[in-house]
């Protein structure tokens, strides 16, 4: 059985929300296949330590997403990732006391050690100030600033 087959499937049952799977996955199909539509994408929540920065760049690069609204967090992580600082697979059962005394953090099954944070700290001081002191810039200016010293 393909995912198609199987959503397909959901949707004639329609029981336990397979009926909505399968109606957004109509809606998505029509939208990417409909070039005259302008397509948002909306990444909440911290996604890059969870993997899916790579996916949402090919999306980009296919032309599946026109416009990307995202949350903080995931630029955190993502300039977390450029600046050579690693996220690891992990578990959400786990001790997070002992995870602290490690000095690792915990963002459910992923993991990143304090000394990530500390770099991104660092990295950013140094971005932000070689910005002109009272200076203004667009957040597409300070994305392409940011991006330029990764």
């Amino acid at each position: 059985m393909t995912v198609d087959e199987l959503v397909r499937a959901m949707g004639k049952a329609g029981a336990y929300n397979g009926g909505a799977l399968a109606k957004a996955a109509d809606i998505c199909e029509r939208m990417l296949s409909d070039t005259s539509t302008t397509k948002f994408f909306g990444l909440a929540g911290a996604m890059v330590p969870a993997g899916m920065g790579g996916i949402v760049s090919d999306l980009i690069r296919d032309g599946h997403i026109d416009v990307l609204v995202s949350t903080g967090a995931n630029l955190t992580h993502d300039i977390i990732e450029a600046i050579g600082c690693h996220h690891f697979h992990g578990t959400a059962f786990c001790n997070d006391i002992e995870l602290r005394h490690d000095e690792i953090n915990r963002i459910y099954d992923v993991y990143l050690p304090n000394e990530a944070f500390e770099t991104f700290e660092a990295f950013m001081q140094e971005t932000f100030s070689a910005l002109e002191p009272e200076s203004r810039i667009s957040i597409s200016g300070l994305l392409n600033h940011i991006g330029r010293k990764t």
